[in-house]
């Protein structure tokens, strides 16, 4: 596992730590929609990059943005 990709594992999970913590507040039921949206797209892109369903070369521009914005 490279630095990158360990980094943007670290990156994911803090997203839904993130996620979760907000769920937890008073939400518009539009507001808590999208975040059980983003939940369900961060998993997926988590579970590709822990079970290496995903090549490195193929790793998004969101991953990357979301590795800066850890």
């Amino acid at each position: 596992m490279t630095e990158m990709h360990a980094a943007l594992i670290s990156a994911h999970r803090a997203n839904l730590r993130r996620y979760r913590t907000l769920l937890a507040t008073e939400l518009t039921e539009s507001e808590r929609e999208y975040i059980h949206r983003r939940i369900a797209e961060t998993r997926l892109q988590l579970d590709r990059l822990e079970f290496g369903k995903i090549e490195r070369s193929q790793t998004s521009a969101a991953d990357a943005a979301a590795f800066s914005a850890a």
